[in-house]
């Protein structure tokens, strides 16, 4: 013999649409952090340099090892100069440079140093030995 199971019964609060409060609760509940439009807003005051130019963040200064003596590379300054333009340097995206190395180094901030007639050119200009 079978036994038949009596009907689901569905309680009066939920036939008339009425939410118990503990339920309303759990829908009411907001995520915690901050929303993505403050954050891109928060981002964007961040990288906006006290002159109004865009500028991404970055190191003050960045020494990179060499043979004939470390380079100091006035990171910041560069910024200053460069306006917020950064793809002088950084072509493909902020952060490391991709393929940095003498060849490029000397190619690209030697050369950019010569086109301006500003900045070191000779060996001792930017090369220091300890």
């Amino acid at each position: 013999h079978r036994v038949a199971c009596p009907p689901m019964s569905i309680p009066d609060h939920e036939r008339s649409g009425y939410t118990p409060y503990h339920s309303q609760e759990k829908n009411r509940t907001k995520k915690k952090g901050v929303s993505p439009k403050k954050r891109t807003i928060i981002v964007l005051f961040a990288v906006v340099d006290f002159d109004g130019i865009a500028v991404a963040a970055g190191p003050e200064t960045i020494t990179l090892p060499a043979k004939p003596g470390d380079v100091s590379f006035p990171h910041k300054k560069h910024q200053e100069l460069a306006k917020g333009d950064c793809k002088a340097c950084h072509e493909k995206a902020p952060g490391k440079i991709e393929g940095l190395n003498k060849e490029w180094a000397h190619k690209t901030c030697k050369g950019c140093h010569t086109e301006k007639k500003a900045g070191p050119t000779a060996c001792s200009g930017c090369h220091v030995k300890k």
